[in-house]
């Protein structure tokens, strides 16, 4: 068994002298009501869950994206919607949210808004980045992504927002793919009483069974980073 954790580190620049016209849109977010603790634990049976329903519209105005939710709203939503279930991760500091898409129900059709950051955690699809719309498959990670995600197949999403930091002028559109960030193998066990740990590739073939085995992957791009935890059963959480 193997559990997955996702953690964003978020870069702070604070007494910065630029007027309000000079950074850049992305770089202003509200300030969180708390400082960022990791004293906030929501286990995943306190989570909100929502039945949702996206659909491209067309009329005087254009195309646009339409929404609904609540299982009397989706259930008289259009039939090309796409109809998928949202698990919601409140922070004082922001939001986690886990799109769960089934090709069944119509595929994957999700307008982005305020999230920030976008994991693919399974599947593949489409978003827009910096202007360009970019493949998106699994494991890979998205810095601001915009437009619509897209796709036809089953697929999991992992979005957040970020509200916590006042000024990040070097945060900026970003994808990173699964096959550039680089994955670090750790492992600890017991060796005499004395816990040893290692990141060594010719100590972890030598660990016992009975060792804890964490693999992380690293997602670096401008004003911020990303770090995909894989921990094995009995490893730490």
């Amino acid at each position: 068994m193997r559990h997955i954790g996702i953690i964003c580190g978020i870069s702070l620049i604070a007494g910065l002298a630029y007027a309000a016209d000079e950074i850049p849109a992305h770089a202003i977010r509200v300030a969180g009501p708390y400082e960022p603790s990791m004293e906030f634990h929501i286990p995943a049976d306190k989570a909100e869950t929502l039945l949702l329903a996206e659909w491209e519209a067309t009329n005087a105005r254009g195309t646009m994206s339409q929404i609904s939710w609540g299982e009397e709203s989706v259930a008289k939503a259009p039939a090309s919607a796409s109809k998928y279930v949202q698990k919601s991760y409140s922070f004082p500091t922001g939001m986690i949210r886990v799109l769960d898409f089934k090709q069944a129900s119509g595929g994957m059709y999700h307008a982005i808004s305020s999230e920030t950051g976008l994991y693919m955690l399974k599947g593949t699809g489409s978003v827009e980045v910096a202007g360009k719309t970019v493949v998106l498959n699994e494991g890979d990670v998205v810095s601001y992504p915009r437009g619509v995600l897209r796709g036809s197949g089953d697929a999991t999403v992992v979005l957040w927002t970020v509200r916590g930091t006042l000024i990040n002028e070097a945060a900026a559109a970003t994808v990173v793919h699964a096959a550039d960030a680089p994955t670090t193998s750790s492992a600890e066990w017991d060796v005499d009483g004395k816990r040893f740990r290692t990141s060594k590739p010719e100590e972890l073939a030598k660990a016992p069974e009975s060792a804890i085995r964490l693999d992380l992957k690293r997602y670096e791009f401008p004003g911020n980073s990303v770090r995909v935890t894989r921990n094995y059963k009995g490893g730490p959480t």
